[in-house]
């Protein structure tokens, strides 16, 4: 159910926002790798907060969280908002440290 609620395509979406929110806050131990299509989608969200929130929930999947790289890399060389561009950034550089590369 959060999954579904955070992947909501809806422009500025309240639902996309408080899901990954729960995800990231309230759940993070208990994020698998088969949310990280779902946090991929949240990274492309209109809300800056949301795609921050997305990358941050990234982090303790560690190496399972490969095929978010690219994303990762567009975010922090390109995003509008620098807090985004820094998570971006800090996100690659832990799960970097964890072996995994572009």
């Amino acid at each position: 159910m959060l999954l579904e609620a955070a992947a909501d395509p809806s422009p500025s979406s309240t639902i996309s926002f408080t899901a990954v929110l729960a995800l990231q806050e309230v759940l993070p131990s208990q994020i698998s790798p088969e949310a990280i299509p779902t946090l991929i989608k949240a990274m492309h969200d209109v809300n800056p907060i949301t795609r921050q929130l997305a990358i941050r929930s990234l982090v303790p999947l560690g190496p399972a969280a490969k095929k978010a790289m690219p994303t990762l890399h567009e975010l922090a060389d390109h995003d509008p908002e620098s807090v985004v561009r820094n998570s971006a950034k800090e996100a690659l550089k832990l799960i970097e440290q964890h072996g995994v590369g572009r």
